[in-house]
């Protein structure tokens, strides 16, 4: 047994350093990075088990471009694990700030998690402050000078990570102890970007460690983990009203539709209390309005349009401020 379901199907994405220079024309190639190592991994540990591992990662790929092939190399190949590191590349590729990076991250997010029955491991974007042979190796120019926006991304996917709940490997963290550690940066990254034999053999080991594959034994670490991240977003008024489904938050106005699931939290634990549906701006309050104290999961209205919120995290406040009995009987 593996420790996984029976029959798994595990789809690696992301860009060139899941990619490892596999063939596109080869259904089945996998690449000579993490993606292999992790392969030989599972076979020399369970030789004969019926596992199937996906490589769709594309080399130069940036958060966006993932977005737009997501449905075609995830969620079509039907995976039951999909593990994802994605983000190095916006940092040069037209990089407009944590929050729009955030916006595309939680699009693939709520794609996957909507759309496919896989438990999502992920892991976190990182770049290696780049040593004067670092630089010569690498074809990015002034490598180092993008460090303040993949720490930004960094962030970002921890937040999301905690925010979802879900599963992740803190690279940037994990290098950053090793070179503590005395493992020279180049053992590392050779070109600060794409992982190096030890590296990748780290990465495999997290992942092997993450899915609770039976029967392995971890080679690196123990690392500590990295310190907490909070999203720089404060929690918002937010107003539902149930009749015309329509979600508002100070100027902002947000379509729900259909699959928006709202959600209540208290301390750690979250409760659906509804899904919406699809409606116009109401900005008065009224009999069928209700107030929640909380924070929106979604998009910013764009040029008078709203767009989708993916899900609503509502935070119960003062007595009276939320009602999710009236909040589900509007919708």
């Amino acid at each position: 047994m593996t420790g996984l379901v029976p029959n798994a199907r595990i789809l690696f994405t992301g860009d060139s350093i899941t990619d490892a220079g596999r063939s596109y024309l080869v259904k089945d190639s996998l690449g000579d990075g993490y993606v292999s190592l992790f392969s030989e991994a599972m076979k020399a540990l369970h030789p004969g088990e019926p596992v199937k591992i996906f490589n769709t990662g594309v080399a130069g790929d940036t958060a966006l471009n993932l977005c737009f092939r997501l449905r075609e190399d995830c969620v079509d190949l039907n995976p039951d694990y999909i593990v994802m590191l994605i983000g190095v590349n916006d940092a040069w590729n037209g990089y407009r700030g944590r929050e729009a990076f955030e916006r595309v991250y939680r699009r693939i997010l709520g794609e996957i998690l909507s759309k496919t029955r896989a438990e999502l491991l992920l892991m976190e974007p990182f770049l290696l402050e780049a040593t004067s042979e670092m630089q010569r190796n690498c074809v990015i120019e002034n490598l180092n000078g993008y460090l303040p926006a993949v720490r930004e991304m960094t962030d970002a996917v921890r937040a999301l990570a905690a925010e979802y709940r879900l599963p992740i490997i803190p690279l940037a963290e994990i290098a950053r102890q090793e070179t503590e550690a005395g493992t020279p940066p180049e053992a590392l990254a050779a070109d600060g970007i794409h992982p190096a034999l030890r590296m990748r053999k780290i990465m495999t080991d997290q992942i092997m460690i993450k899915l609770g594959i039976e029967g392995y034994a971890p080679k690196f670490g123990p690392y500590a983990p990295p310190e907490p991240v909070k999203s720089p977003e404060d929690p918002r008024r937010i107003c539902v009203n149930a009749r015309q489904k329509t979600l508002t938050a100070g100027s902002d106005v947000y379509q729900v539709t259909g699959d928006t699931e709202f959600y209540l939290r208290q301390g750690n634990a979250l409760t659906l209390v509804s899904r919406g549906q699809g409606a116009m701006f109401c900005k008065d309050y009224n009999i069928d309005l209700q107030w929640f104290s909380g924070r929106i999961i979604g998009e910013r209205v764009i040029g008078g349009f709203a767009l989708t919120a993916a899900a609503v995290f509502i935070e119960p406040g003062e007595a009276g401020d939320w009602a999710p009995t009236g909040m589900n009987a509007g919708f």
